[in-house]
């Protein structure tokens, strides 16, 4: 049986995507952001990288605005540095305009954070239902530190803080 074009493992590519014009986009962080939060402070993650962005819906690196009424996926992966033992909630989350925030995760920061950059990586995958014109964000809390010290490492070489989403249908 052969392998349809645009199909690896049973994945269908990105490529494929852009191809077919679905809308689309993935942002990545290339330089780090210190100082975000920590203390309660809340962060919208700006991104400085738009690898794709089929149908224009993603924009001002911070802000996906949909086209069309729908079903769409979402992914994120947001490393979070400079943590302190003190930061003992994390939450990252999408927010979408007239509606409740839609939680990716919620974690103790503190107690799962990587000695060598005092960090973690904050992330999910989520399925939900926008209207055209909805405006979504990304956004970042952590609380009980001393500041609002911690931030979002970014890295040209790679892509390790990132976000991404997809029109289903």
């Amino acid at each position: 049986m052969s392998t349809p074009v645009g199909f690896k493992n049973g994945i269908l590519t990105a490529l494929q995507w852009k191809a077919t014009g679905q809308p689309c986009f993935f942002a990545n962080l290339l330089a780090d952001v210190n100082n975000q939060t920590g203390n309660g402070g809340v962060a919208t993650v700006a991104f400085d990288q738009l690898l794709w962005n089929t149908g224009g819906q993603f924009s001002a690196g911070t802000t996906f605005t949909p086209l069309y009424e729908g079903n769409y996926v979402f992914s994120a992966n947001i490393l979070v540095q400079a943590i302190s033992a003190a930061m003992t909630i994390g939450q990252l989350y999408m927010t979408v305009q007239g509606s409740s925030p839609i939680l990716l995760q919620l974690t103790n920061p503190a107690a799962v954070r990587e000695a060598s950059i005092s960090g973690t990586t904050l992330g999910n995958t989520i399925y939900t239902r926008l209207s055209a014109g909805q405006q979504c964000t990304l956004q970042c809390t952590l609380v009980n530190g001393a500041g609002n010290t911690a931030g979002f490492r970014g890295d040209a070489s790679s892509i390790i803080t990132y976000w991404s989403g997809m029109f289903l249908g």
